[in-house]
């Protein structure tokens, strides 16, 4: 095998519980075009992805376009070759990044992913999953424009988001949440802990930390698709928003996403940036807890687990596992 030259990949479509990815299938040039079951195309990928019931089938990962072999045992041939020896000494056989072409046809249901600490004490990842979103177009769905949901909206407490938890009152979920519509050149950072979900009509490209932890709120998804416990964990997950910050960083966030860059925010207020960047990271430290369900993993964990984790504060976590019979 060749490492001094361009590797071609082929296209990976990924198996989630929500519609998209006709935009997709036409951007491909495909003879025909849908929305399925496959609404990502996961790029430069080495993590399979899991799927509660799909779990003999190998999805996610990347595939040489030239050679019956992938990218994930394309790297783990040499990888001082594919990767250079300071990445290697640094990740190891990982690229340490993961990219992906999101068309979504209906909401994602509200979830949040674990951050590095968080992954490497539960799950044994060096990886959690923070990403970022950058908005490449998108489609009105039932006459609804392009939206996200992200954070807390000020005055959601832990009482309140768990009864509607417990109730599973979608609508009182998203109404904690801040909406916020979306075009083309909007870019949104989610780090590890931030409720947020993924709102229809969007398509966007997502660069994201290696894995495939994800925790869910919903049980269903708005097209009535129901999302199985197994072989998942079941999780009181903590999630974010500083209720003494919460307005500020709200606000601070629209400005963001309606397209403050580097240079304009230094130009007109060289202190404003760092502001708006600590009020997003006051979001992370927060005490409030979400009642998350749903766990799909970008590896099979060593061990299969029922039961729930638990975590009630930024300082640490309180964990309670059961093995799973």
């Amino acid at each position: 095998m060749r490492y001094d030259t361009p590797v071609r990949l082929k296209s990976e479509r990924a198996w989630r519980t929500y519609h998209g990815g006709r935009l997709i299938d036409e951007m491909q040039g495909l003879p025909s075009s849908s929305d399925t079951h496959f609404p990502e195309d996961w790029i430069m990928s080495t993590v399979r992805a899991i799927n509660a019931g799909r779990e003999e089938i190998v999805e996610g990962l990347n595939r040489l376009a030239d050679a019956d072999l992938t990218l994930k045992d394309f790297i783990a041939a040499d990888p001082v070759a594919a990767l250079g020896a300071a990445h290697v000494a640094k990740w190891g056989e990982s690229p340490a990044v993961l990219v992906k072409l999101i068309d979504a046809a209906e909401r994602l249901g509200i979830q949040c992913h674990p951050d590095k600490d968080r992954a490497r004490q539960f799950f044994g990842s060096p990886f959690g999953k923070t990403e970022c979103w950058h908005i490449v177009g998108g489609r009105a769905i039932d006459g609804e424009k392009p939206c996200v949901y992200m954070g807390f909206k000020p005055g959601v407490t832990e009482n309140a988001w768990r009864d509607v938890f417990d109730r599973q009152d979608i609508p009182a979920m998203l109404g904690m949440l801040h909406r916020i519509e979306v075009k083309p050149g909007d870019t949104f950072l989610i780090e590890g802990g931030m409720p947020h979900a993924i709102g229809a009509g969007c398509l966007l490209v997502e660069i994201q930390e290696p894995t495939d932890y994800t925790f869910r709120t919903e049980k269903v998804t708005p097209q009535g698709f129901a999302i199985s416990e197994r072989p998942a964990t079941t999780a009181l997950a903590s999630t974010t928003c500083s209720p003494a910050s919460t307005t500020r960083a709200s606000t601070r966030r629209r400005r963001v996403a309606a397209g403050w860059s580097r240079r304009r925010c230094s130009k007109r207020r060289p202190a404003s940036r760092a502001r708006r960047l600590s009020a997003v990271r006051r979001q992370t430290a927060s005490r409030l807890s979400a009642m998350i369900f749903g766990a799909n993993v970008a590896s099979p964990p060593k061990k299969s687990f029922s039961g729930f984790i638990s975590w009630r504060d930024a300082g640490g976590w309180k964990v309670r596992l059961a093995r799973s019979r």
